[in-house]
């Protein structure tokens, strides 16, 4: 008796079960029916490309890779040939792990294999295998990826490949290895270093055709020194590391009585994370290494954060400067010693500000380049081979505008500057520095014109108004190969034309302005050897 109820209860319950699968769940069914509706793709469409982009990349990417809805689209000559690389280049920064993960499942829902690279350089021209013994993996510097290989790695700081500052010192061990394991496609994640490589192993293509193969940078530093994109995976992330500890600093001023602080943040030769966090900051003077301070203008803001101490309500004064300025902030701090009316400290943020866990925008921005990475790998290779050009197939995926494009990095020597490891496209952030100026400024609106002539506030106020009137927005603008993101804001955006009056570039290292550097007649070529042959700068 007890065994026929026990049958008669398992046949109900598969008959409930079967009765209730997803395929025939009718709570399932009418959701299908309406995501596939014609009303509801044109909805999606009129939402524009960017809903439409992220709806796609999100199906691509949570989709199983032996599934039905795997893309297979792969021409027949290249199913033999489908092994791709990632390495990270360069100092660790948050998003890094966000943009090989969406690669790496992206490229598995492609039909590619994925290899990745450990240590960096160093480890794509060792060639180690990674060998199981057990439960123990030793020798590991590339390790073939699958699906739960990335798992959790959206929201993990660092990068979980590891990686270094190095140089291409091996292109033949390189080469070597790119050809033992049939690799046809690699990305490169980083910064400068990362795209500094990516130019090395471009100019060794005249030599070794095992190099001839398609590459993608996608930048990720805290710096955001890399051209070709506007932000880099990473910045953001640091920034708000920033912001949150100067307003730690700001807030120990509030119980300390006439006290100026001094905060100097990372950046190396691209002041981009002192001018922005010291907005974000509110900041009463930013000092970055685009623009020059001598002894008299810090004299002059000594006296201004003494006048500042006088005044009721008023009991402290803040400082932002990058690593990387001419002066350094010994130096600074020094002269506001000189004062004997507050007191004055140095506090040297480092490499806290690399940050933890990334921020949202890192998060989606390193999920979406990792993807446009895939895609124009896979466009490159879909594309008949040009022997007799050995520098095209290597780009570099950036926000542009609104849109995320890819460069080619030849196209992006010409506003490179490799002896300071950045570039001269950053009027964008410099003239927003105007805004900073206006809000620390306690004067009032000037009454003639001499008046406006020596206010410092006033002046920069004008420059902020012509810089926000030199505002473009373009709705809906497609861009070929390019993803429209967020509101449309053209790339002359927040450009100036009174850029000479108001922002001068400081002499550099041997007297030598980085505008006149990135337009002499040097050839990129020397000019990455000469790099290369140096010191790297410290990031």
């Amino acid at each position: 008796m007890a065994a026929s109820r026990a049958v008669e209860s398992r046949s109900r319950s598969s008959s409930f079960s079967s009765s209730t699968s997803p395929a025939t769940s009718p709570a399932i069914s009418p959701v299908t029916k309406i995501r596939d509706s014609p009303s509801m793709i044109h909805a999606k469409v009129q939402r524009g490309e960017d809903i439409t982009n992220i709806t796609s990349q999100y199906e691509k990417k949570n989709s199983n890779r032996l599934g039905p809805s795997s893309d297979r689209s792969i021409s027949p000559i290249l199913k033999k040939n489908m092994s791709l690389a990632v390495l990270h280049v360069g100092a660790p920064a948050a998003g890094m792990n966000a943009i090989t993960h969406s690669f790496v499942r992206c490229a598995l829902a492609a039909g590619y294999d994925v290899y990745g690279v450990h240590n960096s350089l160093t480890g794509l021209a060792s060639g180690h295998i990674e060998v199981r013994n057990g439960e123990e993996a030793y020798d590991v510097a590339l390790q073939m990826l699958d699906w739960s290989s990335v798992a959790g790695w959206v929201s993990r700081g660092g990068s979980m490949l590891g990686t270094k500052k190095e140089k291409v010192t091996e292109p033949f061990a390189v080469a070597a290895t790119l050809s033992k394991y049939n690799i046809k496609g690699l990305l490169i994640v980083g910064g400068f270093e990362a795209y500094s490589a990516a130019l090395s192993l471009s100019i060794q293509r005249k030599l070794l055709p095992e190099l001839r193969i398609p590459m993608a940078v996608v930048p990720a530093t805290i710096s955001n020194n890399v051209p070709g994109t506007r932000v880099s995976i990473g910045s953001d992330t640091a920034l708000n590391e920033i912001a949150r500890l100067i307003d730690y600093v700001k807030q120990s001023g509030t119980g300390t009585r006439k006290r100026a602080f001094i905060v100097e943040t990372m950046g190396g030769q691209c002041g981009y994370l002192a001018a922005m966090g010291g907005i974000a900051g509110a900041a009463d003077s930013i000092h970055f290494v685009e623009e020059q301070v001598d002894e008299r203008e810090v004299e002059k803001q000594r006296r201004e954060a003494e006048h500042r101490m006088k005044r009721p309500g008023s009991h402290h004064y803040l400082m932002v400067r990058g690593e990387g300025c001419h002066m350094k902030s010994d130096e600074v701090l020094d002269i506001f010693k000189e004062s004997h009316q507050m007191s004055s400290r140095l506090t040297t943020l480092g490499h806290v500000q690399q940050g933890g866990a990334p921020s949202v925008f890192d998060r989606q921005m390193g999920l979406r380049m990792g993807a446009k990475a895939l895609s124009s790998l896979r466009t490159m290779l879909m594309e008949e081979p040009h022997p007799d050009s050995e520098n095209e197939g290597t780009v570099l995926i950036g926000l542009q505008g609104s849109s995320i494009r890819a460069t080619s990095i030849i196209e992006l020597k010409k506003i490179s500057c490799f002896s300071h490891r950045s570039h001269n496209d950053t009027e964008w952030w410099r003239n927003l520095t105007h805004l900073a100026r206006v809000l620390a400024s306690e004067t009032r609106a000037p009454d003639s014109v001499h008046d406006r002539e020596n206010n410092s506030g006033a002046r920069a106020l004008e420059a902020l108004t012509e810089a926000v009137e030199e505002e473009k927005i373009e709705d809906n603008r497609e861009s070929a190969g390019g993803e429209v993101i967020g509101c449309n804001l053209s790339r002359g955006a927040l450009l100036s034309t009174f850029e000479q009056s108001v922002v001068q570039r400081g002499r550099r290292a041997k007297g030598v302005e980085m505008d006149e550097r990135t337009t002499n007649s040097v050839s990129y070529e020397e000019e990455l050897v000469e790099y290369e042959e140096g010191e790297t700068t410290k990031e």
